[in-house]
């Protein structure tokens, strides 16, 4: 009997006890169900709003065209604020970037028409199309 491979399970597993999907993580269908709510409840107040739109008064459309804007402006100095800044090493490393990125760019779009049109396809040659050699001075 030496050569009998035997397996008893883990020592205080037991045997049909299931987790329930909370315990593993999962949304419970009710969340779902909130969530999708929610999304009715938002929507249902933006048709209310957009029927509303009808019945304002010039001053009241101007208030809430006044506050939109100064959102939105307040959303692009945020996004400005986050993509520039005050060291100009860096600033120069970034628009350095976005060149080369867009050479790149510019000469992978053009090999790709390139091999489409001709049917093949060469590692070495879409080399030259993304790295341009240096114009000599």
């Amino acid at each position: 009997m030496a050569d009998v491979l035997s397996h008893h399970g883990i020592k205080g597993m037991h045997w049909g006890v299931r987790r329930s999907p909370e315990e593993l993580g999962h949304p419970s269908p009710g969340s779902k169900k909130a969530q999708q709510d929610q999304r009715r409840n938002e929507r249902a107040q933006i048709v209310d709003a957009m029927k509303r739109v009808h019945s304002m008064s010039d001053k009241e459309l101007l208030e809430r065209i006044g506050r939109l804007t100064n959102e939105k402006r307040l959303m692009e100095l945020s996004i400005d604020s986050l993509t520039t800044t005050s060291n100009p090493y860096a600033n120069i490393a970034i628009e350095s970037g976005k060149r080369v990125l867009g050479t790149v760019m510019n000469g992978v779009g053009l090999y790709t028409v390139n091999s489409i049109l001709s049917g093949k396809f060469n590692l070495k040659e879409m080399a030259g199309y993304v790295a341009p050699k240096p114009k000599n001075k």
